[in-house]
């Protein structure tokens, strides 16, 4: 039989296996793709919700401050930038205005809570630093502030920048600090004064140009207030709530020269190649070639601090010294010759005038060319004829401020004196301060004007503002209404001295005053004794007044007669010896004493004063003599008995 191949069929069993894998493997695809679709839609609903509560957050809190940002000690949370301002301001401005800051020298003195002793004229300023206990000032004095539109801006940009850190304040607090802004200048004067008297200053490697080349000046590491630490304890105290305990004591640490001596002596010698090259100043045909020693006065060197915080010694023209050195050579032209001036008051300013017409050198430009030629990234060749500059020339004006006058040349500091003195006698230093104010921009008119003190200053009462501080007065120191208006008298003294004009009444004080120049002193009162002067010029002259914290500066401005001034000292005559005069104090008990006063000896001297003219020819010859009283020491004795101090009974 023959036999026929077929494709065998599955059994009936087999198929519905194969089903159930097929419906299966369907089954498990779709819940498969169901959880796929699933986390897809649970990702774009989150997204979305992100998306959406992102930009439902920047809605809410447009303009504003996010929940759970501080600004110090304030919730600034929910609020815009106005409002920030005004609560921050609210917390801190009540602070700051009146907060006052006592800087303690040592921890003794701290816990004593020790008064700086204060001192008038009687002591110099060395002393005064050496014997420094405490160091008193406030936000007004350090011109302290808080920049409360930058805070605000600071607060509303929190948790925007980055959305990790808008999701941490959902759970944390962000607090940002409220800086104290301050006087650079007034913070280093008050760091510079602690310095140098618990600490030593550091000296810097620098360069010095001694007739005509430039040395390097040995530096010294020092020991000193470091200067952010210090602003932030002051920071710290002037923002504390606690009136009664804003104080810390001075810290000094280690701190290195900031130049090097190589740093410095690399300096030196490209101001010595620079110097090398010689100068010449041409203005209308007129040649003027200054030597090397001149040119060297121009000179002074700068620190330059760079933005990684290092240091660089730069060479530079002093703008000032080489204006007047060139204009003296090259002065302004004026038809006359002479180019008197007069000085006019005209509301708050000075305007000068001149006599005549005439032309000046423009010094300016020529300095900033000569700057660059000097010391710029191109030196000059120095087998050249040297650095060529040319002036060029501008009209004088009629009238003109001071400041352009001096800057033309038309007008010049004749002579000036600057004295120091102690920093630690507020009601004294206020007086100083008032005093030259009241004297300043004085106008001395030419051929024989005169000047007096009381006159221009009037009586320095309290209805002006002056307290009362030290002064001497029928020979010996006592607290008096404007005690220390004699540091003004002296100074303009001294100026009138050096500036060779006619001293017309003199009178030195009654005690020796260490601070002041040997036998130069000027003391003043009212309505008598007076300080008076004369102006033999044949221009105005005009007194200005200017201050720091601890010294005044008094210049006579003008056009200069051309006088120079000798001076002879008299030999320094022992006069009169103390004696010990006892002062009786209650409050002390019997057997105690303490020395009040130390007296000094009386002595007296002489200065002449030699003046001549631009000839050379003796226009005055005049002796000013002076006469010091002896001092008595001054000893207190207690009086007080033990019954009287602590009173009497059984214990």
């Amino acid at each position: 039989m023959a036999t026929t191949n077929r494709t065998k069929r599955p059994s009936h069993a087999g198929w519905r296996d194969d089903a159930k894998d097929l419906a299966g493997s369907a089954l498990s695809n779709a819940a498969d793709a169901l959880v796929h679709s699933k986390r897809g839609i649970l990702l774009i609903v989150v997204v979305a919700l992100l998306l959406f509560g992102g930009l439902f957050d920047l809605v809410l809190n447009a303009g504003k401050a996010y929940s759970g940002v501080y600004v110090g000690s304030v919730d600034v949370g929910g609020l815009n930038a106005e409002q920030i301002e005004q609560k921050v301001a609210q917390e801190y401005e009540v602070r700051l205005p009146s907060a006052g800051v006592t800087v303690y020298a040592n921890r003794t003195a701290a816990d004593a809570k020790a008064v700086q002793e204060t001192y008038g004229d009687e002591v110099d300023v060395q002393t005064e630093r050496e014997n420094r206990v405490s160091w008193s000032t406030s936000s007004e004095a350090l011109q302290a502030y808080i920049d409360y539109e930058k805070l605000a801006r600071e607060a509303i940009a929190v948790g925007r920048d980055n959305p990790a850190d808008r999701l941490s304040l959902l759970f944390e607090t962000k607090s940002i600090d409220v800086p104290v802004n301050f006087n650079e200048a007034l913070v280093e004067a008050l760091a510079s004064d602690i310095d140098a008297s618990i600490g030593k200053p550091l000296t810097n490697y620098d360069v010095a140009v001694e007739y005509g080349s430039a040395v390097v000046i040995p530096g010294e590491d020092g020991n000193m207030v470091d200067r952010a630490w210090f602003k932030s304890q002051l920071a710290d105290q002037l923002l504390s709530p606690d009136a009664e305990n804003r104080q810390f004591v001075a810290e000094t640490v280690y701190t290195p020269v900031r130049i090097d001596q190589n740093a410095a002596q690399q300096v030196a010698d490209s101001i010595n190649s620079a110097i090398a090259n010689g100068v010449t100043f041409t203005c209308n045909g007129t040649q003027w070639s200054p030597d090397d020693y001149t040119i060297g006065t121009w000179i002074q060197t700068v620190e330059e601090k760079h933005d990684d915080g290092s240091y660089k010694l730069v060479p530079t023209i002093s703008t000032l010294k080489a204006r007047e050195s060139i204009l003296e050579n090259l002065p302004p032209k004026f038809e006359d010759g002479k180019g008197d001036v007069s000085f006019v008051r005209e509301g708050d300013g000075i305007s000068v005038r001149v006599s005549s017409e005439g032309t000046f050198p423009l010094v300016g430009d020529a300095i900033q060319s000569l700057n660059t030629a000097m010391f710029g990234s191109v030196s000059p060749d120095s087998s050249s004829n040297g650095i060529q500059i040319e002036l060029s020339t501008a009209q004088v004006p009629p009238s003109m401020s001071f400041d352009e006058a001096l800057s033309y040349g038309v007008i010049t500091a004749v002579s000036e004196f600057t004295p120091l003195y102690t920093t630690g006698a507020t009601a004294r230093n206020v007086n100083i301060h008032l005093a030259a104010d009241l004297v300043n921009d004085s106008i001395i008119k030419a051929n024989g004007g005169q000047w007096s003190f009381n006159e221009t200053a009037g009586e320095c009462n309290e209805a002006k503002g002056f307290q009362a501080a030290t002064a001497i007065a029928a020979g010996t120191t006592v607290d008096e209404i404007g005690g220390g208006i004699c540091q003004i008298a002296t100074t303009i003294f001294n100026s009138v001295y050096l500036g060779g004009y006619p001293i017309v009444e003199r009178h030195n004080h009654t005690l020796y005053v260490a601070s002041y120049p040997l036998g130069r002193d000027a003391t003043v009162s009212w309505p008598e004794p007076d300080l008076k002067w004369r102006n033999d010029g044949t221009s105005d002259l005009l007194l200005r007044m200017s201050y720091t914290d601890d010294s005044v500066t008094a210049a006579l401005y003008g056009v200069s007669m051309g006088y120079t001034v000798e001076t002879e000292d008299g030999a320094w005559v022992d006069g009169q010896e103390p004696g010990t005069v006892y002062e009786n104090d209650p409050t002390l008990p019997a057997g105690t004493e303490y020395v009040k006063v130390y007296g000094s000896s009386g002595h007296s001297t002489t200065v002449t004063r030699i003046v001549k003219d631009a000839e050379g020819t003796i226009v005055r010859n005049e002796t000013f003599s002076s006469v010091y009283s002896a001092q008595d020491t001054v000893i207190v004795r207690g009086s007080a008995s033990a019954d009287a101090l602590y009173g009497s009974g059984e214990y």
